[in-house]
């Protein structure tokens, strides 16, 4: 419901305002109505009370960390998604078998890495920097155990155990 262009959303968007100025010992209906250039009546013709804002004001922002979350579960979950998709296409043998390469090539195979691991590890994740280098890490480990046939080669199973060693 909107009054004069006054808004539960925007009470509570005020409300998150004069918090970030001040202190909540300071916040009060008639501090905030005044910093909001309304009057007390109006205020409680949204909210009951000061406490009911101050709930109406977590929820939202909670709500929104859920949002957030979210997206970024998208992420990390695309990232997991790219990384056991680019397992199933190298050779198996060169994961695991490395050590029988000739050194010229077991150096182009590790640049290569290294680049890969430097793309996964710039990838914006929730977790920071780190982060990205963690799911590398973990995909590493998890495509020896695959190399190894530790782990089976489905792609699920893959990406589950991938998602397990990273949490570790």
């Amino acid at each position: 419901m909107e009054r004069n262009g006054i808004t539960r959303e925007s009470i509570t968007q005020g409300t998150a305002k004069f918090l970030e100025a001040r202190a909540l010992g300071d916040l009060t209906v008639d501090a905030l109505s005044r910093s909001m250039r309304m009057s007390k009546s109006s205020l409680y013709k949204f909210y009951a009370s000061k406490d009911d804002l101050m709930v109406a004001l977590v929820e939202g922002l909670c709500a929104e960390a859920v949002d957030e979350i979210a997206v970024a579960r998208g992420r990390f979950d695309a990232l997991v998604h790219a990384l056991v998709a680019h397992l199933a296409r190298v050779p198996r043998a060169l994961v695991g078998g490395r050590d029988r390469l000739d050194p010229a090539s077991r150096a182009r195979l590790e640049a290569v890495d290294d680049a890969f691991s430097v793309a996964f590890a710039e990838c914006p994740l929730s977790g920071g920097p780190g982060a990205g280098v963690a799911v590398v890490a973990a995909a590493g480990a998890v495509a020896l155990a695959n190399a190894r046939d530790e782990i089976p080669g489905d792609r699920g199973e893959l990406i589950r155990e991938v998602v397990l060693r990273f949490r570790r």
